[in-house]
């Protein structure tokens, strides 16, 4: 079993990435299966979640059967198993937090962290989208002759042509401005927000 410290620690993350806190425990929930897939586990892997107690439980379940696959790495855990229980039968056993090794958690890192970018850029496209045809602050990282460069908060940047900037605005790294949402498309990564800072609802509201 995974300690109650872990599990503060999921809800913590959940809580200052401003994620769903049953979403970054589905995304833990599939890290540690892969986890445990990385240390030789090839039995079904399930992880259940204790909101009262915050602790983690991971275990493992083989069916007992007849024939025992010849390519199974615990072909002789199997067949000490098939001795002293009955075919047919389903054997549950629980993996201490102690037999994830070194192989195991840096799969486990690789797969949450991978794991926690996506709900992120999840997230990211849910706001952005909600709010086309809105206006937003804007902080300027960087400007060329072609276009602008927007920090849009959330990770996510924008890059404005100077078509939809304003005629003869200077835009310094630092400056915050005002810009419309006009579109947003999904990615598989960030989602692709266009912005304007010379249609008609923008100038309006300046």
């Amino acid at each position: 079993m995974i300690s109650k410290g872990f599990y503060e620690y999921l809800e913590t993350i959940a809580e200052e990435r401003r994620l769903d806190k049953q979403d970054v425990l589905a995304a833990v929930e599939i890290a540690l299966i892969k986890a445990a897939q990385a240390e030789g586990h090839t039995g079904i892997i399930e992880v259940e979640f204790n909101d009262e107690q915050k602790k983690v439980r991971i275990s493992e379940t083989f069916n007992v059967v007849e024939e025992i696959n010849p390519e199974l790495e615990l072909e002789g855990q199997a067949k000490e198993i098939r001795a002293r229980v009955r075919i047919g039968s389903v054997i549950k056993r629980e993996i201490p937090f102690s037999e994830i090794g070194r192989k195991g958690a840096t799969r486990f890192k690789t797969t949450f962290i991978q794991n926690l970018k996506e709900l992120g850029y999840k997230r990211a496209y849910e706001y952005f989208v909600s709010k086309e045809g809105e206006v937003v602050t804007a902080t300027v990282e960087k400007a060329t002759d072609k276009v602008v460069i927007l920090n849009l908060g959330m990770n996510t940047q924008s890059f404005m042509p100077v078509e939809e900037a304003l005629f003869g605005e200077n835009y310094v790294p630092g400056k915050q401005i005002k810009v419309t949402i006009t579109k947003v498309e999904e990615t598989t990564k960030s989602p692709k927000v266009f912005v304007s800072r010379s249609n008609k609802e923008i100038i309006k509201r300046l």
